[in-house]
Order: structure tokens, then sequence, then C-alpha cells
């Protein structure tokens, strides 16, 4: 039988079994081709789906593949967490025996991705902030209405190179402000401050400020 025709009918996982008995042992040249071929016959390997992997994920992202018959290892990095905020990826170590047909991973390693921020004080920040509101003065950070109402342009007060960062940042400003504002009778309506009239009633500073989220 010719050998196209002994391919068709071949798994998967014999394919790559094939190729990489051809290969020499040691650092991998040609990557892309392991990859693909090992990406069609990931579903076969016993444990492939640890840590929520799966084969489209193998294709170009391997890292330091070696061929130790009949071994197959790579690193690979994963990109969860910096989807979730973090600036730092998981380096999983995949261990692949294409004798018995077994995947194992083991990761822990993390590496930078994307730059930390630089320290930022938020309550330095915040008392800047709160003796602009207090003064009732005019800031490219500060949107002011014509009844006195401002709200602070969180977008030009808070950095952040992630999701995570800023929304962590944010509160703490929040918080440092209020706690600044409070004593000169402001309170956060919303999205806005106003300042208080202690006789009017059912306003209540403290209350007001200790709600808020």
């Amino acid at each position: 039988m010719p050998k196209t025709e002994m391919r068709k009918h071949m798994s998967e996982l014999d394919k790559l079994r094939l190729y990489l008995a051809a290969l020499p042992a040691g650092t991998v040249g040609e990557v892309r081709a392991v990859e693909d071929l090992l990406a069609e016959a990931w579903d076969e390997f016993e444990g492939s789906d640890q840590g929520g992997m799966v084969a489209r994920k193998v294709l170009g992202r391997t890292e330091k593949m070696e061929w130790n018959p009949p071994v197959l290892t790579f690193d690979l990095e994963r990109h969860g967490a910096t989807v979730r905020g973090s600036t730092g990826a998981e380096i999983q170590s995949w261990t692949i025996n294409t004798a018995d047909g077994k995947a194992s991973v083991a990761g822990g390693r993390f590496r930078q991705v994307h730059a930390r921020s630089p320290n930022w004080d938020a309550k330095a920040v915040a008392q800047e902030i709160a003796q602009l509101i207090i003064a009732k003065q005019e800031d490219p950070r500060l949107i002011w209405n014509q009844k006195g109402h401002v709200r602070p342009d969180i977008g030009n007060i808070v950095p952040g190179v992630n999701k995570q960062t800023r929304e962590d940042r944010s509160r703490r400003f929040w918080d440092a402000l209020l706690a600044e504002l409070l004593p000169h009778s402001w309170v956060k309506i919303g999205r806005h401050l106003e300042k208080a009239d202690p006789n009017q009633e059912g306003v209540s500073v403290e209350s007001t400020v200790a709600n808020d989220p």
C-alpha cells in the first residue's frame, strides 16, 4: 500500500509519531510543523485537557520545544490571568509521551507581560482634589454643573495599565476623597458630589458617606 494511502488510515497520533521518529533528539527545529500535527492529535492524549487546555492553544505558542524519544516537551504561555487584568502570564511546562499517549503539565511560573503601573498615592491625589472642590475651583479633572455639583473625571485622575489596577485605585481614591470632604459637608450623590445643607430635613452627611459603595 502506498505511503499516502497508509497515512489516510493512520490516527492523528500515529501521524505525529511518524513525523517525530524522523527527527534527531534535542531542540526541535521545525516547530510549526510539529505544532500542527500535535494540535490535530491533542485530544487523543490522556490528560491533555488539564488546566482548561485545548488543541488550538498549541498553535504558534510553544517555546523551548525538545524531542527526546519518546517524549516531547515544551513551555506554553497561558493568557487567562492577563485577560482578568493581571500584568503577568502563567508559564506551563508540558510533557507529551508519544509512546503511552499521556500528557502532563506543571505550572506555577509567571512571566511579566505588561509593565507594572508605577506606585500611585491615592490619598495625596484625593487631598489635592478635595481642596479644589472645597474652594470650588475649575480644573480639567473636575466637571462642574450650574447647581454647583461636581463630578471628578476619574479617567483623568486615576492612572492604570489594566482594568483591575484602575478599579482598585478608583476605590481607594473615592474612599480617601470622601474622608477629606466629610468635615466640609460634601456628600456623594450618585456620580457627583454636592455640598449638603446641614439644616435641610432628611440630609445626613455621615450616613450618606458611610453608605457609599
